[in-house]
């Protein structure tokens, strides 16, 4: 099991002058079913960090040549490792001297399914951001154009 949480934290104070110049602040973070990473209400910027994890990701998918991937979130980071039979394995690690700590057990899952985790929990967001008319153009139009070419990746996997 693998799934992307997330909540947007509205500016409270949203006029028709300032409506969506807010950088989204809010939680994102990965449940599995030995718990969640990096942990539960993990504050960030969601929508940020949802489209680099999926332009993470079309690195995976569109190099013949990939290589192991990391994505940080803080002291802790994910490593993807290239996905080998269709299969992709992800590493929940916390940076830690003299050498990174694992802090959850590694998922292997299917790369597509992983895609469709990551697109389905992207376009609800988007989805979210446009129904209340928040978030800069630029990190939204950043997130669309990232789960379109994620999507046309999928479809050609």
């Amino acid at each position: 099991m693998l799934q992307v949480i997330w909540t947007l934290l509205v500016p409270e104070k949203l006029s028709s002058n300032n409506k969506g110049a807010h950088v989204l602040d809010g939680e994102i973070f990965i449940r599995t079913q030995a718990g969640d990473f990096p942990s539960r209400g993990w504050k960030d910027q969601p929508v940020v960090v949802m489209q680099n994890l999926i332009a993470t990701t079309l690195q995976l998918a569109n190099t013949r040549n990939a290589q192991k991937r990391y994505f940080p979130f803080g002291p802790y980071y994910l490593e993807i490792d290239v996905p080998v039979k269709d299969l992709l394995t992800i590493h929940f690690m916390r940076s830690y001297l003299p050498e990174p700590l694992e802090s959850l057990p590694p998922v292997t899952l299917p790369f597509v399914k992983y895609c469709h985790i990551l697109l389905q929990s992207g376009y609800t967001m988007l989805e979210a951001c446009r129904s209340k008319g928040i978030g800069t153009r630029l990190e939204l139009e950043a997130l669309e154009k990232s789960l379109v070419l994620l999507n046309e990746a999928v479809v050609k996997q």
